[in-house]
């Protein structure tokens, strides 16, 4: 008798390590399919309204900054134009400002004086591809990608729910482009900080397979000689809501901008 309970053990204990392993492989082929689906899904859109909001805590002895940074984007593929309204607060003062974005031409309103400066120098426009990315998806997309094997998805009647928490490095480096490409400026004091912990949460439309919801949280810390100092950190959030996908109407880049004094030096946007 004891002989055969013992036999059974063995065979429970082997069945479910045989169950975990191949369960572990199902969710990783379907994670796959499902950021497959996405992608292709992403691919077909030609239009989109995007609102994007960043808020950054950055503590340290000297000073504390508090940072909103919000993007109400529209984008159009035929012809292809990004629109962003951009307002920032930080500690209390505001800035608002747009921007337009062309495949060949960059717009941006002169926050001091209101008026409008233009480039088509292929340097300048590099500094902007970021915020292209945003609107059409495509980062959003890749840091999906990055946490494929690592994500857990759950559904209901409407949407699947793909959530992540960890600190890789992969993630983190998307992460990283993901915030450069909302606000410049702030890469070198990230690259003195370790990312201790990101935390993601997808929403995707069941029927489209298109994101229309993304949230990161990221808490930094800072280390010197192999310890953390406590009085030093930095927690970024990142949301993007997708609207109104491929029913956008025409964008219109108003005369004042493409008339604007044509800049090939010293332009910048922050």
């Amino acid at each position: 008798m004891k002989k055969t309970q013992k036999i059974l053990m063995v065979l429970v204990i082997f069945l479910l390590f045989s169950l975990a392993g191949c369960s572990s492989k199902i969710d990783n082929a379907e994670n796959e399919k499902l950021v497959k689906k996405v992608i292709e899904a992403t691919k077909s859109v030609k239009s989109t309204n995007v609102k994007i909001e960043t808020i950054q805590n950055f503590t340290n002895p000297d000073q504390n900054v508090h940072s909103i940074i919000q993007l109400d984007t529209s984008m159009t593929t035929n012809p292809f134009i990004v629109k962003i309204n951009r307002n920032e607060e930080r500690n209390g003062q505001k800035i608002e400002s747009m921007l337009y974005i062309t495949d060949d031409t960059v717009y941006v309103e002169d926050i001091k004086n209101k008026t409008w400066k233009r480039a088509t120098n292929e340097k300048f426009r590099e500094g902007y591809n970021g915020k292209r990315k945003l609107a059409n998806f495509e980062i959003v997309t890749e840091f999906l990608h990055a946490i494929q094997n690592k994500m857990k998805v759950s559904e209901n009647d409407l949407n699947y729910e793909v959530t992540y928490s960890g600190s890789e490095n992969s993630v983190n480096k998307v992460f990283s482009k993901i915030l450069d490409s909302v606000q410049t400026g702030t890469e070198e004091l990230r690259k003195k900080l370790l990312v201790e912990k990101v935390e993601v949460k997808y929403i995707i439309d069941k029927k489209t397979f298109l994101p229309i919801e993304c949230e990161i949280k990221a808490k930094f810390a800072y280390f010197k000689d192999g310890q953390r100092v406590i009085s030093v950190s930095l927690d970024e959030e990142f949301t993007a809501k997708f609207s109104e996908i491929n029913e956008v109407k025409e964008i219109i880049i108003p005369e004042e901008a493409k008339n604007g004094k044509l800049i090939e030096a010293d332009l910048s946007y922050k």
